[in-house]
């Protein structure tokens, strides 16, 4: 692995845990955490196979969707946000596109680790078939987090900021590997 983009992801790992931490969120902490193992291990460990982390970060943001829909409230504890219904909009987006962002680092794991071949039935040029379509989406939820930023950092929201700033950098790294 490129050993800036290695460090990239790693410390966005930590300060998405840190975020997490701050929200209280046991799913969000929990998944967070996970993540920056994840990203620990795929930088530098080799101890767990791509495919296991992978699986886990899909299964991961699917959950922290499922608690942002069952605990809708609890949005609003992720920042001292104004109560303008424009802010509470903004964090909801936020988060929807920060829980979006697991599921594709789970796939862009898939295609970093050579499972891409074996997973699509193929071998020499199946891998880019495989990561076409999801790299693309990538790079869309990556400009989509930067203008999250933006928004936050406008708006005085540090911890959302931080936060949208980390998952983009993550996302940025994995796909700069990937080319």
């Amino acid at each position: 692995m490129i050993p800036l983009a290695s460090a990239v992801m790693v410390a966005s790992g930590a300060a998405c845990l840190g975020g997490a931490l701050y929200s209280r969120r046991w799913i969000a902490i929990s998944a967070a955490a996970l993540m920056l193992i994840a990203m620990i291990d795929l930088a530098a460990l080799s101890l767990v196979p791509p495919m296991l982390w992978a699986i886990a970060l899909m299964v991961s943001g699917m959950l922290i969707g499922l608690q942002m829909r069952l605990e809708p409230r609890q949005l609003a504890k992720l920042e001292a946000a104004p109560p303008a219904a424009s802010a509470r909009h903004s964090a909801s987006g936020a988060m929807i596109a920060a829980a979006l962002a697991y599921p594709v680092m789970g796939w862009l794991v898939l295609g970093h680790s050579g499972t891409n071949a074996a997973a699509s039935g193929h071998t020499g040029h199946g891998g880019s078939a495989f990561l076409a379509v999801p790299i693309v989406l990538a790079w869309l939820l990556s400009a989509v987090l930067l203008w999250f930023l933006v928004r936050a950092i406008a708006g005085r929201q540090r911890l959302m900021a931080v936060e949208m700033g980390a998952m983009a950098a993550m996302l940025i790294a994995m796909l700069l590997m990937s080319h």
